[in-house]
């Protein structure tokens, strides 16, 4: 179907006997070449051969560049990537919308007008075809670093755009559909170009990570880009912070406030204070989850200080939440609701949706903390139904894991047993060994346990608590209390030497092994809405 489009395109600018013609040759051509294609492979590398010396030279050069884009690509970045390329610069920024009109009226180009802003890709065998020409020309090299460099500049822009307004959802929006081409611009960085901008890129996006419910991949390119650097100290300040805030979302406290050490180490050394408010925030709620809750208050005064009355909303958002995250690990339960209510107002007022249901959830918290379950309950079933869309994958599993905790805490058992394993099948493809898949599974054990399944909930112990220690996760309120009602449960179910038994069989499993042990039995029907 390809082909017949390629060469259909031509109809209006070439008779059929100039069509048939053109074809008849490039055939020709492919009886004498590679006899190892299958005919179908030969008819179509012929119609692109065909259509690409139909271009001018301009179309030439831009269909060549565009194959440097992943996964699509919109008119302002094919402008700023793939135009004034010298000293082959054949074609100008201006000329760029007109060029990219032709490639699509040719069929070499496909356009998504389905969005706010039209989208074009390349078809992967066009793709493949105008990448293989672009390597040939030597310009392959010089278009990834000009591609790496523009999504530093958007990152950077839409980082600096949280900043001034507090909006994720601007962020996200600019960011969200580059996923691809961002991951290849970091990988590029560290492969062959400029590890210093790659850098400067991953600090740029680093929430965003997060807001993806891509925490642990963000981790794994931060250490990559930590270790290429060099001595940059400004840079390490930058990606140690990032490492700090992903895994301290990802409740990986110990070691994200060993990051958050280094990066206050490196800060305090550059001595920007944007740079040190950034890391003491980092410092401070990281601290808060090992219970240092001195050093946390400490470090938070210190960043606002620093930022000073006339702090930019999204630095005011970040600390306001940190303040309430310390507040809430503390049980001064007052001061963190209204940290919380403070936060959700402001994101309220900003249409900032993301943020908005990220507050919820911290408020739900509070609320199960202060005795109030039921309240908690239906918060979270309020953005339940949006959890998908709003929060990335890996919040939306701690959104679930939670309310499996809050479900149990008011005798809901067969809501908390779906709760909890819809939660773990989020994650068990892409993230089976964070932490929330652990809480969760230590959720789901409470739940069996009450169901009679007294055996496999103590396997299932043994896995989540072995799993929490060498994670450093330290049991916040909603986690603590499912704990001390399993190790009660049980102790009242079997003896201690089984219990010992079950323990130490289901802390020797893999998260893979602890996932399918979970899963494979549980017959729990959701009664989520």
């Amino acid at each position: 179907p390809l082909a017949l489009e390629l060469a259909a395109a031509r109809v209006r600018s070439l008779s059929l006997a100039e069509i048939h013609g053109g074809l008849d040759d490039r055939f020709a051509i492919l009886r004498a070449g590679r006899r190892d294609a299958v005919p179908r492979q030969q008819t179509l590398r012929a119609l692109i051969d065909w259509s690409y010396d139909l271009l001018d030279e301009r179309e030439r050069s831009l269909f060549r560049r565009l194959a440097i884009f992943v996964d699509g690509f919109a008119f302002a970045s094919a402008a700023a990537v793939c135009a004034e390329i010298a000293p082959t610069g054949a074609v100008g920024s201006s000329e760029v919308g007109v060029l990219i009109a032709s490639l699509v009226e040719k069929s070499l180009l496909v356009a998504d007008t389905s969005g706010e802003t039209t989208r074009y890709r390349l078809l992967e065998s066009m793709r493949a075809y105008a990448l293989e020409r672009l390597l040939e020309g030597g310009e392959g090299s010089e278009l990834a670093g000009r591609h790496l460099a523009y999504f530093r500049s958007v990152a950077e822009r839409a980082a600096a755009a949280f900043e001034a307004g507090g909006r994720d959802s601007d962020v996200m929006a600019l960011l969200e559909p580059d996923l691809e081409d961002v991951r290849a611009a970091l990988a590029w960085s560290l492969a062959g170009g400029d590890a210093r901008v790659g850098a400067a890129l991953a600090i740029a996006i680093a929430r965003q990570w997060t807001r993806l419910g891509l925490g642990a991949e963000g981790i794994e390119r931060l250490e990559a880009l930590i270790a290429a650097v060099g001595n940059d100290l400004a840079l390490l300040a930058g990606l140690w912070t990032s490492y700090a805030w992903l895994a301290g979302n990802n409740l990986r406290s110990a070691e994200g406030f060993d990051a958050a050490c280094t990066a206050v180490r490196y800060a305090r050394t550059v001595g920007e204070p944007k740079t040190i408010s950034a890391a003491l925030a980092q410092y401070g709620v990281l601290a808060a989850r090992l219970r240092r809750f001195d050093d946390a208050t400490a470090a938070l005064d210190e960043a606002s200080a620093l930022d000073g009355p006339e702090a930019p909303p999204g630095r005011r958002l970040t600390l306001l939440e940190m303040r309430g995250f310390v507040s809430l690990l503390r049980h001064d339960l007052a001061a963190a609701a209204k940290a919380f209510e403070d936060q959700r107002a402001l994101l309220r007022a900003a249409g900032d949706g993301y943020g908005e249901a990220n507050a919820i959830l911290n408020l739900a918290e509070t609320e199960h903390a202060r005795g109030n379950s039921a309240r908690a309950i239906a918060s979270v079933r309020e953005i339940l139904p949006h959890a998908a869309r709003l929060l990335g994958r890996e919040q939306h599993a701690n959104l679930l894991g939670n309310l499996a905790g809050y479900l149990l805490a008011t005798g809901e058992v067969a809501g908390a047993r779906a709760a909890a394993k819809e939660s773990v099948e989020l994650l068990a493809t892409s993230a089976p060994s964070a932490t929330f898949v652990a809480i969760a599974l230590e959720h789901l054990a409470l739940a069996r346990a009450l169901q009679g399944e007294a055996e496999p909930a103590a396997r299932l112990l043994g896995y989540s608590d072995a799993a929490l220690r060498e994670l450093g996760f330290t049991r916040e309120f909603n986690e603590q209390g499912t704990h001390v009602r399993l190790l009660a449960v049980l102790h009242a179910s079997m003896s201690q030497r089984d219990f010992d038994k079950l323990i130490t069989a289901g802390a020797g499993w893999s998260p893979e092994q602890a996932i399918e042990a979970a899963l494979s039995v549980d017959e729990g029907s959701s009664t989520l809405a």
